[in-house]
């Protein structure tokens, strides 16, 4: 009797437990995984041979092509095959296109791990990140993957109504012959920034930053190398990747210099010789602005504020070459067309004090585009645009201009636009 119940009973916990697992079948994994094929990157400061690294400077990269997704993803999950000899490392930053047009600063991620993006996107970009000795092997990298989580959600990103700005110290960057952390070779005269953190490391005019003097001059610039000082100091950031019980918009070195923060030295020890926040390069520091000493100066950081950045073509070769679109700023009737530095000058900010640029002289650069303050080649100057620097375009006016800022207009010949605007 008891054996033909505990038989029955059995029989019923086993139906039971069979039909309440086939009840609920597992959930299918979403999203998208692909292999990048490490043959189509663009090789910064590094030269490769199947595989194996020799850094020309301290900082190599390997930036990829940008990868289209079928689906909106919100986080990415690289995974790095790579072997690193002592004193080297190999890392993958990653990117994504924002609404917009806006690329999202690089996120370094390492590998195996999962990066959150911004925003969800199907536009995604991956570099590897390659860092030791120069001259000396550097790591071997034999593959990259990646996987991108489709998005449970479509929030948007929260770009600010403007970019962030913030009150720096700014020196001299000089090097000339020498090589950004881009690749660009530094050449007299140029006309470039530095900030101390490869998340705004820009390949072309995606990261600029609009710097002014105390006289109100201004200077578009993108930003093409890392320092000075410190390489991991993304100060301009809420959300800090190191240093993070520091005030959003206070440089490390700032920090340290003028108040012994980590005991007067940067992030890799030494021992921090001035306050600064940013480098100019000679073209910027000296023709552009008319500084002297170690220099305070305006930052906004353009790429975080809520508009693209459209390309300034000082020649306007290339804008002439645009093909005809039916966008608004068309029908107005115009053509739209590294080493490292981590010093600086010594000393403290007394040179902010020093000679500007106050009687707003022009400086003779065809690699410059004057800034006006009306949409009139007569208006008084506001400042300079270097050539392939990236500009907020507001809007078009009817007789040939853009206005990138309040009390701010560039020829239209000289900007390649980023996307449609409207009429002012």
């Amino acid at each position: 009797m008891f054996t033909k119940l505990r038989t029955a009973l059995a029989s019923t916990v086993t139906s039971v437990l069979t039909v309440g697992f086939m009840a609920v079948p597992a959930t299918p994994p979403t999203g998208t995984e692909w292999v990048a094929n490490l043959a189509e990157a663009r090789p910064v400061n590094v030269m490769m041979t199947d595989g194996a690294s020799l850094l020309t400077g301290p900082l190599g990269l390997l930036t990829l092509p940008v990868h289209q997704l079928a689906t909106p993803a919100a986080t990415i999950s690289p995974t790095l095959d790579a072997v690193t000899p002592p004193g080297t490392a190999a890392t993958v930053d990653v990117r994504g296109l924002l609404s917009g047009g806006r690329w999202s600063e690089w996120v370094p991620s390492r590998s195996g791990t999962t990066t959150t993006l911004p925003s969800p996107t199907t536009t995604v970009q991956l570099r590897v990140v390659l860092t030791g000795t120069p001259g000396a092997p550097g790591p071997v990298v034999s593959g990259l993957r990646a996987r991108a989580e489709d998005a449970t959600s479509m929030r948007a990103d929260s770009a600010p109504s403007q970019p962030d700005s913030y009150q720096v110290i700014a020196t001299r960057e000089g090097l000339v012959s020498g090589r950004t952390a881009n690749g660009h070779q530094i050449r007299h005269n140029d006309l470039f920034v530095a900030l101390p953190s490869r998340r705004a490391l820009a390949d072309g005019s995606e990261y600029t930053v609009k710097v002014c003097s105390r006289s109100g001059y201004c200077a578009w610039a993108p930003v093409w190398d890392v320092g000075p000082w410190n390489i991991n100091d993304d100060y301009w950031c809420a959300e800090r990747a190191e240093f993070d019980d520091l005030p959003q918009g206070v440089p490390q070195a700032q920090a340290a210099f003028r108040d012994g923060y980590n005991g007067g030295k940067d992030g890799s020890g030494r021992k921090v010789g001035n306050p600064a926040g940013i480098d100019l390069s000679d073209g910027i520091y000296r023709t552009a602005l008319g500084l002297t000493g170690n220099a305070l100066v305006t930052v906004s950081y353009l790429w975080t504020g809520p508009l693209p950045l459209s390309t300034v073509d000082a020649t306007g070769r290339k804008s002439a070459r645009q093909p005809d679109r039916s966008d608004t700023a068309f029908k107005a009737g115009f053509d739209i067309g590294i080493g490292i530095d981590i010093g600086g000058d010594s000393g403290d900010d007394s040179g902010s004090r020093g000679k500007e640029r106050h009687d707003k002289r022009q400086p003779s650069d065809a690699r410059l585009v004057t800034v006006r303050t009306a949409p009139d080649s007569s208006a008084p100057a506001a400042g300079v645009a270097a050539d392939s620097a990236g500009v907020p375009v507001q809007c078009a006016t009817e007789n040939g201009w853009l206005r990138i800022d309040p009390d701010a207009y560039v020829p239209a010949k000289n900007v390649i636009l980023q996307s449609p605007i409207d009429h002012c």
